[in-house]
């Protein structure tokens, strides 16, 4: 039987409210009470074992282990006063163990977030102690890409990326967790944020591609000119650091400059002094002068041309829609005729093979291992094409060539669209 879409686990199901002398048991051998408040309304205890905190995470290593915080020091005494009364601390009532609070773990708008961020906290408990429980599985249950997202920024936060990275990535080889994005299927911004966050941190570079493409395809509303930032309820994706909201945002505006290029290379050519029609009829001006107009029509019925005054100098605002749908409605383009004799004339014939080379799906996506191990050369920002970049009739190549040549084509700084046949007429 294949594994369930995605996996859901104790944490999400909910807990009620602990208390310390009834808190969530982690690890039954444990001897440190952890008292973790989410939000005004939600506080949680964990019964949890101090040493594996310590062997996991650095972060509780420096607060617990040692005389350098007061936490630590309080808990040292604490454990010492009960070594005395009880010879084995497995047996301690979960009231007289020490305790540590943790507060202001809760992230995105002010309570909003709050039962989110105890499913995530308590994954990341499960997955430091060894004893995530995936049996609590329903038929269609599945991890929420908030919740996973969440348990990345708090292996951040607790640096516990390797034992957390780990075991996701086990859960992924063995088919527990998927949910990569697909080029045909609207993806909302939030999900694909999530994936985007959750895969940098966790190393998942299926989720990284995926969701940076359909993003980058489908636009942001944090990329519009009048977007208004309330840092109050903002999550750790909602700008995604590190100079990844930057690169995404870049690589969309490269690949609308490509598109605009394009359209503007047949403009210009029919707007020369140089013939297209190659029939050599005495109706060939009137050829160009038709599919000219042919053209014009087209594109401003597609919205990507608009007849304004250059006088004012006012320039049109991106397209801020899906680029798919964009590339899409320009394949519609028909083959426009002047008249029975002039066939293969129109634009089509000579626009289509080009458009078809722009497929930013398989082209646009961030690379994880090429970014983590080569960003000053695969970055469309920081190492641009400087250099001109020229029509071929090849397919572009895939993995890290295919980054590269994908790169050079929507970075250059001037695209020539013309063929080598066309070059030498």
């Amino acid at each position: 039987m294949p594994p369930p879409a995605e996996i859901t686990n104790r944490s999400e199901l909910g807990h009620a409210m602990s208390t310390p002398k009834n808190p969530i048991v982690v690890d039954t051998q444990g001897n440190l009470l952890l008292h973790v408040n989410y939000s005004s309304s939600l506080t949680q205890y964990y019964r949890v074992s101090l040493s594996i905190l310590c062997e996991q995470s650095t972060y509780f290593d420096s607060l617990l282990n040692g005389v350098k915080f007061s936490e630590g020091i309080a808990v040292d005494s604490k454990l010492s006063a009960l070594r005395k009364s009880y010879t084995d601390l497995a047996t301690v009532p979960p009231h007289e163990l020490p305790t540590v609070t943790i507060s202001d773990i809760d992230v995105g708008p002010p309570g909003g977030g709050s039962k989110f961020c105890e499913s995530a906290f308590g994954l990341l408990l499960e997955i430091l102690h060894g004893c995530l429980q995936w049996s609590i599985v329903k038929t269609k249950g599945y991890v929420r890409s908030i919740v996973l997202a969440l348990l990345a920024h708090y292996a951040e936060a607790f640096t516990a990326i390797p034992s957390v990275s780990r075991e996701i990535q086990l859960l992924w080889e063995k088919g527990y967790i998927r949910g990569n994005a697909r080029p045909d299927a609207e993806m909302k911004e939030d999900k694909s944020r999530q994936k985007i966050y959750a895969g940098l941190i966790l190393g998942l570079p299926d989720w990284v591609r995926t969701h940076s493409a359909a993003l980058i395809i489908s636009d942001s509303k944090r990329w519009a000119p009048d977007y208004e930032h309330n840092s109050n309820e903002d999550y750790p994706w909602d700008y995604l650091s590190g100079g990844v909201e930057e690169e995404l945002h870049h690589r969309r505006l490269c690949v609308l400059k490509t598109i605009s290029s394009l359209q503007s290379y047949f403009l210009e050519l029919y707007t020369s002094r140089k013939t297209q029609c190659k029939l050599s009829y005495d109706s060939s001006p009137q050829c160009d002068s038709f599919q000219l107009g042919e053209q014009i029509r087209f594109f401003t019925r597609k919205g990507t041309l608009t007849l304004q005054s250059a006088i004012s100098g006012v320039d049109p605002e991106p397209f801020h829609g899906n680029i798919l749908k964009l590339l899409q409605s320009l394949k519609e383009c028909p083959n426009y005729q002047l008249d029975r004799n002039h066939t293969h004339c129109g634009l089509r014939s000579r626009f289509i093979p080009r458009l078809e080379y722009i497929v930013p799906w398989d082209q646009v996506g961030l690379c994880l291992s090429c970014w983590k191990s080569g960003r000053g050369k695969h970055s469309w920002v920081e190492n641009p094409n400087r250099a001109e970049w020229w029509y071929r009739y090849k397919p572009v190549p895939r993995c890290e060539h295919g980054q590269l040549y994908a790169k050079d084509m929507y970075t250059a700084s001037q695209q020539e669209w013309r063929s080598l046949l066309e070059m030498h007429c």
